[in-house]
């Protein structure tokens, strides 16, 4: 059976936190995770390894978007990276330790694990040592298989997601056709023995997610929802939302 805890899709997943760049939230900090928490709303965030095995809170594997540094993430040291301000904030890159720290099992984590599907595994071995004693509601995912096949070896007792798209999906890297084929239709090991799955909401409905449900007895919650139009017409297919930029609770925070 699916390790899909009712706490899972219990409320909506608010992507890489609860930001608003023009108040100072940026995604993926601390700031914005505090204000989810305050809104009531599970947190979403992306996780990329540093230079000496750890793990860091951040979704781009490049530097240049949200600081003023430049370069890959994993060419700098946690402390390194720790001590990077994010743009248009007062605060900096976040370990993934800090973020466990002050989340402290307020709300509910789905951290995505990024991947340059590569075959390096690293992040999943920090992410598994990391959570080892967190006491609160944690899930774990990834396109990458690999790389939830690696968390699955670890025996983290944390569910374990597969983020999907379709083969057209533009960001599936280096993966050659018949991968992005097997990766969508969730036809890969990891995908039929997942605990739930992350789809691209404008896919839906498509096949291969729905049969997930409803065969695989799995949890499915969909990315990226922008408005409250495309939350109404996903609804009838997932258990749970994750969505940026409006609030599911119908005011603003």
């Amino acid at each position: 059976m699916p390790n899909t805890p009712p706490w899972l899709t219990a409320r909506p997943v608010a992507h890489r936190g609860l930001h608003d760049a023009a108040r100072g939230l940026v995604e993926n900090t601390l700031p914005a995770f505090e204000a989810a928490i305050d809104r009531g709303f599970a947190i979403e965030l992306d996780l990329q390894p540093t230079a000496d095995g750890d793990a860091v809170v951040f979704h781009d594997h490049t530097l240049e978007r949200l600081t003023l540094e430049a370069g890959p993430v994993v060419a700098r040291t946690r402390e390194q990276l720790e001590a990077i301000p994010i743009k248009g904030s007062d605060t900096t890159i976040p370990s993934l330790a800090k973020v466990l720290a002050e989340v402290d099992g307020r709300t509910p984590l789905v951290m995505e694990l990024k991947s340059r599907f590569d075959g390096e595994l690293a992040l999943a071995d920090a992410a598994a040592g990391a959570i080892a004693a967190y006491p609160g509601p944690l899930a774990l995912m990834s396109f990458d298989p690999a790389l939830v096949a690696r968390l699955r070896f670890h025996k983290t007792g944390r569910p374990l997601g597969i983020v999907s798209a379709p083969m057209g999906y533009a960001h599936w890297g280096s993966l050659s056709a018949w991968q992005r084929f097997t990766h969508g239709a969730l036809l890969h090991g990891p995908g039929l023995w997942s605990d739930f799955v992350s789809y691209d909401q404008a896919s839906l409905p498509a096949l291969s997610p729905l049969l997930a449900k409803w065969l695989g007895r799995k949890a499915l919650l969909c990315w990226t929802v922008k408005d409250a139009v495309t939350a109404k017409r996903v609804s009838r297919y997932v258990d749970a939302i994750t969505f940026e930029g409006f609030d599911p609770h119908g005011t603003a925070p």
